[in-house]
This record gives C-alpha cells, structure tokens and sequence, in this order.
C-alpha cells in the first residue's frame, strides 16, 4: 500500500512538472456579465467626459469669437487700425459698427481719433450721424451744420481740380448729399417736417435716385398727410429698386397699389 501511494505521489509530480513546461494560455476575461456591465460603464463614462471637456474648449473659444454682424465689422475694422493706424477711413467705418452695435461711446472715441488724423468733413459727417444713431439729435443738427462748410469747401476744391485737368465732368457732391439726408432725419424726429422736407429734396436734387432718400421723403410726406407727395416718392424709389420693402410698405399704409 505505502508502495503504491509512493508511485501515485512520484507520478502526479511528474504530471506537475511536465504541466510546467507548457507554456500558460491567455488569460481569458471574466464572463461575469456584472463585470462586463461595469466595464460598459466606464467605456461610457470616459465618452462623456471626453465629449464635455471639447464642449467646454469650443464654448470658451466661442467667449471671444465675434457673435453677431456688427461685432464681425467691428473685429475687422480693429484689426484693419492695428495694421494701419493712420488710415483715417478706418477709423470711421469702425465708429459706423460701433454705433450700429449701441456702443456710442465707443464709437465717438473712433471719432476722435479719426479726428487725430486729420479734422476733415468725413469725420465732421461722422460725428453728426453717431449723435443722431445715439438719439442726440440736437447735437446731430448743430454738428451737420458744423460740417456743411467745410464740406462745399472739399466739393469746390475737388471740382477745380478737374477743371484743371480740362474734365469738363461735374459729380454729384455725395458727402453734402449724405449730411442732408442725416440732417432732415435728425429734423423730422425733432418734429420739424418743413426743414426735414427742404433737406430731402435738396439732397434728391444731387441724387435723385437714392432710393433710401426717396423713401425718407416719401415717410415724411405721409406724416403730414401729404398723400400725392408721398405716393410719388415710394414709387419712384420702386423704379430703382423694385420690390424694396419700405415703399411697399408706405404705399401699403396710404391703402395704395404699387402702380395706379
């Protein structure tokens, strides 16, 4: 018996030994589907976290990244100053966003370093449109008036300048045309329809064909009842631009068709 039991022992350590010389196979993962559940779940929770921290960089980015149309226009006429400080232009078109934004103090600040530049009409015309955007229409009409020699004065020098060029053309003064068309607004929001009317017509009679100038003829015709005035004005503005929202609309409220 004690022989026997001695052979078993000799042969189950062989069995052992040579079991060690295999080499092991892979390890096979655990079955347990609670395991394999939890293993889901970190997957998924690593996902999460992944896909909030890109959320959280994209949003930060987005904190300083331009919003809005104005805020594009500004962004780009900033960037165009730091190329160019000198460009007064510039400098101006960067008051226009900023007033089209609401941010008048910002935008009378561009002014003034337009200013800096040179104190020439395309500022002085800037300065009364921001005080008109920003409600100031007082200070908008003294500032119009302000400009308005000196804006001749460009126009005559501009034009002996052709003359001595021998071009017999004559251009339209667009600045005095654009300084009467913010005037007469600033007028008629005072109250002052007669002046706001005088101004509109003598800037149609540089540009008769400003659409925009029509319509504000045509609105301010209509709000003292000069009804044949008014139609005449939406529907000539409908001969440059047709289909323009705002003489269709004008002649919409008079109870008018387009054509008659």
């Amino acid at each position: 018996m004690t022989d026997d039991l001695d052979n078993m022992l000799d042969e189950l350590r062989s069995a052992d030994l040579a079991e060690d010389d295999v080499e092991s196979p892979e390890p096979v993962l655990d079955s347990d589907p609670v395991a394999q559940w939890l293993r889901s779940v970190a997957a998924m929770l690593v996902v999460v976290l992944l896909m909030a921290t890109l959320s959280l960089m994209l949003y930060l980015r987005s904190i300083d990244a331009p919003r809005t149309v104005q805020e594009r226009d500004i962004e780009q006429y900033r960037a165009a100053i730091a190329i160019d400080p000198d460009m007064q232009l510039n400098h101006v078109r960067l008051a226009y966003a900023y007033a089209q934004a609401g941010r008048f103090d910002d935008a009378m600040a561009s002014i003034e370093n337009a200013y800096i530049i040179s104190d020439n009409s395309l500022a002085m015309i800037a300065e009364a449109d921001v005080l008109r955007f920003s409600g100031r229409l007082k200070d908008a009409v003294d500032a119009y008036d302000r400009a308005r020699p000196e804006v001749e004065r460009v126009y005559e020098s501009a034009l002996l300048d052709l003359r001595k060029q021998n071009i017999a053309t004559t251009p339209p003064n667009t600045q005095l045309e654009q300084l009467l068309f913010g005037r007469g607004s600033a007028l008629r929001d005072l109250g002052r329809i007669d002046q706001a009317l005088q101004d509109f017509e003598e800037a149609l009679s540089i540009l008769p064909t400003d659409a925009t100038l029509l319509v504000a003829a045509g609105e301010t015709y209509a709000a003292v009842s000069n009804e044949t005035s008014a139609a005449a004005s939406f529907r000539t503005a409908l001969k440059f631009v047709p289909d323009m929202p705002e003489a269709l609309i004008g002649l919409r409220d008079l109870g008018l068709a387009e054509e008659e």
